[in-house]
């Protein structure tokens, strides 16, 4: 199960990644402790891109990007999705983009720090879970990582393209993000193994549709 997109024909301007680990316990108010989840936000240009995958919490009502350092809370000033699809076992996820406001958006590159991802439930109208768009520190159920063509061995991929992939361990399925741009419509992906400048063999198919 997973996620994929790719831009065609797109400037291959750096864009900045942020992967988000969320939990119940990030804000002043209490959010659901039994809850877990992820979230990646991209800002690209003018657009900001985002994928949000949550657990055992209710299904969610609402997803922002909010104002406000560790520990405190503030004013929405991003609306992300407020329909969550299920993805089964308890699970739900959502993904879009929205174009924001250049100064909104430069700081939230610039500050990321300052901001964090908030997913509302109906039973959390002030939040179920949170996490900081800088991050606070590593997942424990994700793995992520940008996408480089000068990385691929033994030849070299499309240097010219830029991309960025999370992996979410979730018991006995993986569930996937993909996000690409300045290259050619994707075919495959898949999951290697093989240590940084090695190749090796597929373990994982991801089996995308690119959208």
């Amino acid at each position: 199960f997973g996620f994929a997109t790719c831009l065609l024909g797109a400037s291959v301007a750096t864009s900045q990644t942020f992967w988000v680990a969320l939990a119940g316990d990030g804000g002043p108010a209490p959010g659901d402790p039994d809850g877990v989840g992820f979230a990646v936000v991209t800002v690209d240009g003018s657009t900001l891109h985002y994928f949000l995958w949550v657990k055992d919490i209710a299904a969610p009502t609402a997803s922002h990007i909010q104002s406000g350092a560790a520990g405190q809370s503030g004013a929405a000033v991003v609306a992300l999705s407020s329909s969550f699809e299920s993805a089964g076992d308890g699970a739900y996820w959502a993904a879009g983009s929205s174009v924001v406001g250049a100064a909104l958006l430069g700081g939230i590159a610039q500050d990321p720090q300052d901001f964090y991802v908030s997913v509302v439930t109906a039973g959390y109208p002030n939040g179920a879970l949170r996490g900081q768009v800088l991050g606070d520190g590593p997942s424990r159920l994700a793995l992520a990582t940008d996408l480089r063509g000068d990385r691929e061995r033994p030849v070299a991929g499309d240097t010219g393209g830029q991309g960025f992939a999370a992996l979410i361990l979730d018991d006995d399925r993986v569930v996937y993000y993909l996000w690409t741009k300045g290259i050619n419509p994707p075919r495959q992906a898949h999951l290697h193994r093989g240590v940084a400048g090695d190749s090796g063999p597929v373990v994982v198919d991801l089996d995308p549709e690119f959208v």
